[in-house]
């Protein structure tokens, strides 16, 4: 299948809600970085500045904002944004009130163009993870990818995050996604590649911040992560063994064919092939970029998953959902 057949396919797909028959989730390309300390007001300025940048790239479709959860959703034209947000972050005690900006595209359902943030409370703890997500159409990549990447590159210069990732994911309108997370299993079992947003700020707090939630085709390493890897020539050395690997063959000097790093000031962003593959169990296609970046990360990545239907994908009877969720979190793993 050629690129734009692929991202048409998945652009155009629709998943209806079986209550109500309307649409409910769609796919896109979506982004997720997980940052530190959401409770400081600079990293919650730096959130509205990110989110402002996002509004640039579609200043027409993106229509509606919510400048905090307990603000209504409204049309953007009627709000001074970014300074409204600017204010609000002013205006509330980031030691017990938590923080969620949303930028969307109405009346479409599920939204082509999102944005959200969830930055918790100082009363959370200093070790709760605070996520920025952002989604675009697939077709946005129909003419290429620079303008993309320019704006993953840019969103991560001014969050500074301690990682993340991006690629094709199922999307939701935000505020449905966890009691509609069932619809995405059929899927995930079937696409390798999809990005699913697994609900790591929760099964993470406390216990695994600074480890990596997965891989994608873009994967976000911030300066912590890529010095305990040992900086960039271990990360070199580390792909390059993974390619052999994977490829049964001996690697290559230096970084492996596919695999290239982008650079922001405060990190990294690792990218697995020219565009992002859903992949296809059912053809036997996982795509090979991805599991060298997974195999060459996966020392650093979180898997603790508990039995905890808070932390775990939602899946089907009989199949049982904490498997699943490390079998999802293994999915590039070699076999021995």
């Amino acid at each position: 299948m050629n690129r734009p057949a692929r991202y048409i396919e998945f652009d155009q797909l629709l998943v209806a809600d079986q209550r109500t028959g309307q649409p409910a989730m769609g796919f896109g390309l979506q982004a997720r970085l997980f940052l530190d300390r959401g409770d400081r007001r600079e990293t919650r300025h730096a959130v509205v500045e990110a989110m402002a940048r996002f509004h640039r790239l579609s200043t027409r479709r993106i229509t509606h904002m919510q400048p905090g959860a307990a603000v209504e959703l409204r049309p953007i034209a009627a709000v001074d944004f970014p300074a409204a947000c600017h204010a609000l972050v002013e205006q509330i005690d980031p030691a017990t009130e938590a923080y969620s900006p949303h930028l969307t595209s109405l009346p479409v359902a599920p939204p082509k163009w999102q944005a959200v943030a969830e930055l918790p409370a100082g009363s959370e703890g200093a070790d709760a993870i605070s996520t920025f997500d952002a989604a675009v159409p697939l077709s946005f990549l129909a003419t290429g990818d620079e303008a993309y990447l320019a704006a993953l590159l840019d969103w991560c210069a001014i969050l500074r995050p301690m990682h993340g990732l991006a690629g094709i994911a199922p999307v939701h309108e935000f505020g449905s996604d966890r009691s509609r997370r069932g619809m995405a299993w059929p899927y995930l079992a079937r696409f390798p590649g999809l990005n699913c947003l697994l609900p790591y700020p929760v099964a993470a707090k406390g216990r695994g911040g600074r480890n990596i939630s997965g891989i994608n085709w873009l994967t976000i390493l911030g300066d912590g992560i890529l010095a305990r890897l040992g900086g960039r020539e271990a990360l070199a050395g580390r792909l390059a063994a993974a390619w052999a690997g994977v490829m049964e063959r001996p690697g290559p000097e230096g970084m492996p064919p596919g695999i290239s790093v982008l650079d922001y000031p405060g990190g990294i962003v690792l990218r697995a092939g020219p565009e992002p593959q859903p992949g296809d169990v059912n053809m036997g296609d996982i795509p090979k970029a991805y599991r060298v970046v997974n195999d060459a990360l996966q020392a650093l990545r979180f898997d603790d998953y508990q039995q905890n239907p808070m932390d775990l994908i939602e899946v089907p009877r009989p199949l049982d959902a904490y498997e699943e969720t490390l079998n999802w979190l293994h999915r590039f793993d070699l076999q021995d």
